[in-house]
């Protein structure tokens, strides 16, 4: 049956119990249920049994931090939760609970023991109303554990024979217990045990925690006191030397930067001390070991020179606070001598304790210079803070600055101390960021990590565990903090964090604190930490998101201004004159939604005979070459395609396929020449003309019939399943070249009747390192590089391709070509394309005429003997005079689809 139910009471406390529960009968737990909560509340009953405070550890770390405050004990859905308002103090399930009863002295007490996860084993003392309260929630409790108390018992049934059967050393945790109780008789009173110290981290220290075996402490480093000495004696020398200035009636600026020149006097003083005790022992190597010298002294010779140059430019900046700041902005990079000053603490340590005998006989002051060099950082600061207050403040920004960079050093000191101290680490901890606390911890449950304690590192992007002292220790495991969660944040001892160990896989890790006050600061700060690190995460996907936009809006900007500009150019192919979509030839490339039927064709038809009638008879076109072929269109629609519209589909197809195929070339020359005129009236006439209507009309009805030829079945016809794509072809080829032969000055025509490939691309010759759009020609005989100029294309390069050869290839959409002319030279270009697909397309192209590395100078020699083409212009042909004058002749040789090379190859040479 579930229990559902809720009370209120007063919290008297939380505690962890380190009584020993496993294997006890139900009577022995309530015995030691009652020690622990005799000593938690410290009840005094007149008696001491001290055999059995010293035999008998009850419990551990204690929480008053709720206590005497009203909370609720809620029991529902088989948890058990204790909250404050909306805060929740413990929670667990009710399988987790090990033993709940009232007190003795105050029925109206609830005594529970469970498995929580803030202290492990938590012991709770609850005040509630009334008994019968207690004895409800007793009554509720004990239906869960009785059941696994039944589980349990069977299996120490199990066990009962060999416990029987053990000697005297081996008897059972019950049996000792009970020994112990009757030896001593009733327990009185269990005095309260030392509560263990709270450890903070501090400059050069590192916290520590208890074990639940062991209480005792290990022994601290003795570097912890470090920061406190070294801000106590700094606090008091710079208020015994304002005490003397302001008698001596100076100012409190002027004051401070008194005290500051007299400290700076009095550090280099000791610094000369060190410096020349260490020559001393250098001399004498029979004292100490010459390399213990020089690590004990370690960078006391940069420190001297650093800090004469610093006191004399204090001394020149004449009391002005704003040449005192520039002075230390000047120094910034040289003070970080201290940090490896300080970095090198542990070694220098351990030295002077090595021969700390000899160092007391022949130098006992040794010890205090040593140590004012790692103190002179937190003396800066504590200055700077004084003239900060003494300052006006339009001073205080720089002096901030001076504040903060030496903070910054004391962080990244701090770090180096005990990141250093972390031996056999595979990479640099300090590329983690700074450290933010460290100390000792023990791990409880660990994916695949021994259960013992660790010397526990929280760096800025880290988590890092290593074995050993805080003095000297070696890496076991490090965890990034992008990847970890933490579970909870209740109050005790224990410290659950989630570890992403791959995409779909995670781990826990559950640390033990020496105290609540130290779990509650690893609890803070881990929470601030993965915070700080999940928005800097949410900010760069941010920044990259912004960043793919703002590349898509240029790249989209660039893309319309492309296309601004190749439609304020001349068109040189049907897809720059029209929508490319209108001239695919290929059935297959045909859209199915822009597939015709015949009532389609009979509208279209119907529409271009009205729009041709009305021209002729308005006589609104003046060019005379246009009228002519517009009357031939009509004449060839009214004779071959009109009437056969009001025909069946099968007859239909059939009457306009063997029109098309009978009378080829008439079709082809007629819509060639009606397309040319379509592209040339849309880019120098533009919209707003009668004839630029009949243009639209013309195109889609060219359009119209493309569609439903190429998509219909041509064998039913009795015409090869190709004749239209090739008729179609030849139409767009030759309005190609019609185009070109307009738009493009001095292309000879077999140049524009052998194109192989033609686009725009990024051109780059790499000697002038000059980029620029051009318009590439490619032909069987040479490559042509198109300028735009005057509403026309000038060539501007062109290069014979039996003298090119393929280059390197310079990146994923881009490649060379090498060219060169006897006696001139060699030139580089690179080619730069949309896509990987389109550099692709044209590499083949390429590939088919460049010539092989064997027959390179056979193929030269032999073109040169029967080819007029163009050769490498060694001019620009921006001027038109020149590239008329010069422009050669038309080539005499046959046309490109023709086999020239066959004969010369195959013959006997």
């Amino acid at each position: 049956m579930e229990i559902n139910m809720e009370e209120k009471g007063v919290l008297l406390g939380l505690a962890e119990v380190k009584a020993p529960f496993k294997n006890l009968t139900y009577e022995e737990k309530e015995r030691i249920v009652h020690i622990c909560y005799r000593k938690l509340l410290s009840i005094d009953n007149g008696e001491v049994n001290n055999a059995l405070e010293k035999n008998l550890k009850c419990i551990g770390v204690v929480d008053f931090f709720y206590a005497l405050q009203e909370v609720v004990i809620s029991i529902r859905e088989g948890n058990c939760c204790l909250y404050r308002k909306s805060e929740i103090i413990l929670k667990n399930k009710l399988s987790n609970v090990v033993i709940a009863l009232p007190a003795l002295d105050y029925p109206s007490r609830l005594i529970v023991v469970s498995q929580t996860q803030n202290f492990g084993r938590t012991l709770l003392v609850l005040q509630l109303t009334s008994k019968e309260i207690v004895h409800l929630l007793v009554t509720s409790l004990e239906s869960e554990i009785s059941k696994n108390f039944r589980r349990n018992s069977i299996n120490q049934k199990s066990t009962g024979a060999i416990r029987r059967g053990a000697d005297s050393f081996g008897k059972s945790v019950g049996k000792r217990v009970n020994d112990l109780f009757s030896s001593f008789g009733t327990i009185n009173q269990i005095p309260e045990e030392n509560e263990s110290k709270n450890q903070t981290t501090d400059w050069y220290s590192a916290s520590d925690s208890d074990d639940d075996d062991d209480s005792s402490d290990m022994d601290r480093d003795d570097s912890s006191d470090t920061s406190t000495q070294v801000k106590s004696v700094s606090v008091s020398n710079l208020c015994e030397a304002r005490s003397v200035f302001h008698k001596n009636s100076i100012g409190p600026l002027e004051a401070e930067i008194q005290y500051l020149i007299q400290s700076e006097t009095a550090f280099i003083e000791s610094l000369k001390r060190l410096v020349e005790y260490k020559r001393t022992l250098l001399k004498n190597s029979n004292v100490i070991k010459i390399k213990h010298s020089h690590k004990m002294m370690k960078f006391t010779d940069e420190l001297l020179s650093i800090h004469k140059d610093l006191l004399k430019k204090i001394k020149a900046s004449n009391m002005n606070i704003i040449k005192l700041t520039n002075t230390f902005k000047e120094f910034s990079e040289k003070f970080r001598y201290h940090v490896h000053y300080i970095s090198n603490i542990p070694a220098a340590d351990r030295i002077y304790n090595i021969y700390s005998d000899v160092f007391k006989q022949t130098n006992p002051n040794l010890g205090e210079d040593l140590r004012k060099p790692r103190m002179r950082l937190n003396h800066y600061i504590l200055t700077f803070e004084s003239l900060m207050k003494a300052s006006d403040g339009n001073e205080r920004e720089s002096i901030q600055k001076i504040i903060n960079m030496f903070k910054e050093y004391l962080k990244e000191a701090d770090t180096r101390l005990v990141t250093d101290s972390v031996r056999f680490c595979p990479f640099s901890l300090t590329d983690y960021g700074y450290l933010i606390m460290n100390g000792e911890l023990s791990l409880k449950k660990g994916n695949g990590l021994q259960r013992r304690r660790y010397q526990v590192l929280l760096l800025e992007r880290m988590l890092a565990l290593a074995r050993g002292t805080s003095i000297s220790s070696e890496y076991v495991k490090g965890f990034l903090l992008k990847d970890i969660t933490l579970v909870h944040e209740l109050r005790g001892v224990l410290i659950h964090l989630e570890v992403k160990i791959t995409q779909n896989n995670s781990g826990l890790l559950i640390f033990k604190a020496a105290s609540v006050k130290l779990q509650q600061k690893w609890i803070e700060n881990l929470k601030n930490r993965i915070t700080i690190i999940a928005k800097e995460a949410e900010g760069r996907q941010l920044r990259a998101l912004e960043e793919n936009l703002r590349n898509l809006e240029v790249k989209e900007k660039e893309k319309l201004t492309q296309e601004k500009r190749k439609r304020e150019m001349p068109p040189l192919t049907a897809e720059m004159a029209f929508d490319p979509q209108f001239f695919n030839t290929k059935s297959e490339d045909i859209n199915g939604e822009n597939f015709v039927n015949t009532e389609d064709l009979q509208k279209s038809e119907g529409l271009l005979i009205n729009s041709i009638e009305n021209i002729l008879s308005h006589n609104s076109i003046d060019n005379d070459n246009i009228i002519t072929d517009v009357k031939q269109l009509y004449e060839f629609h009214l004779r071959y395609f009109h009437p056969a519209l009001t025909y069946e589909k099968s007859k239909f197809d059939f009457q306009i396929i063997i029109s098309i195929v009978k009378h080829k070339p008439t079709f082809i020359a007629l819509n060639e020449v009606m397309l040319f005129h379509a592209a040339v009236v849309k880019y120098e006439v533009g919209e707003g003309s009668s004839l630029y209507s009949l243009i639209n009309i013309y195109v889609d009805n060219f359009f119209k019939y493309k569609t439903y030829l190429l998509k219909v079945t041509e064998r039913d016809a009795g015409i090869g399943p190709k004749t239209m794509q090739v008729i179609f072809e030849r139409i767009i080829k030759n309005l190609n070249n019609l185009l070109k032969q307009r738009y493009v000055e001095n292309l000879s025509s077999f140049a524009v009747n052998s194109v192989i490939i033609e686009g725009f691309l990024s051109v780059k010759e790499l000697l002038e390192d000059i980029e620029n759009s051009m318009y590439v020609i490619l032909t069987y005989l040479n490559t042509y590089l198109l300028s735009y100029n005057k509403a026309c294309y000038t060539i501007s390069t062109v290069f014979n391709n039996e003298l090119a050869k393929l280059g390197s290839t310079t990146g994923i959409n881009s490649f060379q070509i090498k060219f060169s002319m006897p006696g001139q030279q060699k030139r580089k270009f690179c080619f730069t394309f949309q896509d990987v697909d389109a550099k692709s397309k044209w590499l083949k192209n390429f590939g088919k005429v460049l010539p092989q590395e064997n027959q390179h100078w056979r193929r030269v020699a032999y073109r040169k003997s029967i080819c007029e083409a163009d050769l490498l212009y060694p001019y620009d042909f921006s001027d038109k005079s020149r590239s008329r004058s010069l422009s050669p002749a038309p080539p005499s040789e046959p046309r490109y689809n023709k086999p020239i090379y066959q004969s010369y190859f195959e013959s006997n040479l």
